[in-house]
């Protein structure tokens, strides 16, 4: 097998892992209906300023939900352009 079969099939199998983990990541975060209404009363002012905000579950699910949002666009743009 050449230098680009050896690199199609590791894009593939990236992108596939990537897609993977994006759809549970996506699937495990909580909703956001209720923020409208906590936007309005000021309800979660004091998780917001606080000094733990950067490690709060919904802060890793959305650091993970980037990285693998961008890793998925980098092996679809990839594959695109091999293919």
């Amino acid at each position: 097998m050449d230098f680009m079969g050896i690199l199609k099939w590791v894009l593939i199998s990236v992108h596939v892992v990537a897609t993977i983990v994006l759809i549970f990541v996506i699937l495990l975060q909580e909703s956001k209906t209720a923020g409208a209404g906590q936007a309005i009363t000021g309800s979660d002012t004091e998780t917001f300023f606080g000094k733990g905000k950067g490690n709060t579950y919904d802060a890793i699910m959305r650091r993970w939900t980037t990285a693998c949002a961008i890793i998925f666009l980098i092996t679809s743009v990839s594959l695109t352009l091999l293919y």
